[in-house]
């Protein structure tokens, strides 16, 4: 299927979407990186979900000043799903960002990712390096790693535009970290893969961005353009914690790749089990625990005892027997494992 192309076409379009609920302490420092960008964004939505603070008030102040600002109102919280939804439903610009009312975009987020897709027009996302940030103590962390391959924060020393094939390519190496808050998405690319899916809560984002990335491909820019702030509890975090709802979106997320729509998806994620690695811990008990898919858990359990072989190996590395016994131990069984589940392995569920 063909995609509009942006150059000579017209020109690119991008709403900043922003959630809040509570986080009125936040708010100047998010609103004032959206509305200072060296490309201003053509309309910006932010969204109250029923906040008790004085957020509306700081909210619709910035409205007053910048036109471009359109205020959404829950009247009482309703939940992270159903606010991005009800945005979502109010965007009319052809790409989009969600940013968080706790964390805040560089001056030139929208002008370098703007600048990518007039570039790479067949992309369906662009992403950033991560990046954190302390309020107590000014520290910021920077995650690029430009010359660890292996790395999963690993773009390298410039942007690079992986088309879906090229995106199999570089999974075969590790993880690929895709940091929701450094995303602008196609808005057609997003509502195809199902959009921020509620059932899938804190791991929406996530999912709806690798499906994207999968299907549509992504270029990614080695630099920070937007800053993750660090704080002692989120809403992924605290739902992550939570073993039983966290059992529930494994469940949901099983579910969802069995759809006739996600095939595609599914024989990708089956072939670079690395993508789901964030959770694998979560998904492989899901899996034991109700088997869904037969071939999606042979291939994790397979992934997970070659990294165990790896990391083994790169422990006893310069230890003489008999020192590291335990380790050699396990080093036998991890390899016995991994050949007997490479022996029933199919071609088909490596290929993606």
């Amino acid at each position: 299927m063909s995609k509009p192309v942006n150059p000579g076409d017209k020109a690119v379009t991008a709403t900043i979407i922003l959630t809040n609920y509570n986080h009125a302490k936040y708010l100047d420092c998010s609103l004032s990186g959206i509305v200072n960008q060296s490309r201003p964004a053509d309309e910006i939505i932010v969204i109250d979900d029923g906040s008790t603070d004085n957020s509306l008030e700081i909210i619709e102040d910035y409205a007053r000043r910048y036109p471009q600002i359109h205020v959404l109102k829950n009247g009482q919280n309703k939940g992270v799903q159903y606010s991005i939804a009800r945005a979502m439903g109010a965007v009319t610009s052809d790409w989009l960002a969600w940013a968080a009312a706790d964390d805040k975009l560089l001056p030139d987020f929208l002008a370098r990712n703007i600048a990518m897709i007039e570039k790479y027009p067949e992309t369906g996302l662009v992403f950033s390096e991560l990046a954190t940030f302390h309020d107590e103590t000014g520290e910021e962390t920077y995650y690029s790693h430009p010359d660890i391959p292996g790395s999963a924060f690993h773009i390298g020393h410039e942007h690079r535009y992986y088309t879906p094939k090229g995106m199999m390519k570089r999974l075969e190496d590790s993880y690929l970290w895709l940091s929701g808050n450094t995303v602008l998405v196609r808005k057609t690319d997003l509502l195809d893969v199902g959009a921020f899916i509620p059932q899938l809560e804190w791991h929406s984002d996530w999912y709806a961005f690798y499906a994207v990335a999968l299907r549509h491909g992504a270029v990614g820019i080695p630099e920070a353009l937007a800053m993750m702030r660090v704080v002692p509890e989120t809403y992924s975090s605290a739902g992550m914690k939570d073993k039983k709802r966290q059992r529930m979106v494994m469940t949901a997320l099983l579910d969802i790749l069995r759809r006739p729509e996600n095939v595609d998806i599914r024989r990708k994620i089956r072939a670079r089990p690395c993508i789901v690695s964030p959770f694998r811990h979560e998904i492989l008990s899901t899996l034991l625990r109700t088997p869904r898919d037969f071939s999606l858990l042979i291939r994790l359990l397979s992934w997970k005892f070659e990294h165990r072989v790896v990391e083994a190996r790169s422990r006893l590395a310069g230890v003489k027997f008999p020192r590291g016994l335990r380790t050699r131990i396990f080093f036998g069984f991890y390899r016995v494992a991994r050949k007997s589940l490479n022996m029933v392995t199919r071609k088909k569920w490596r290929t993606g």
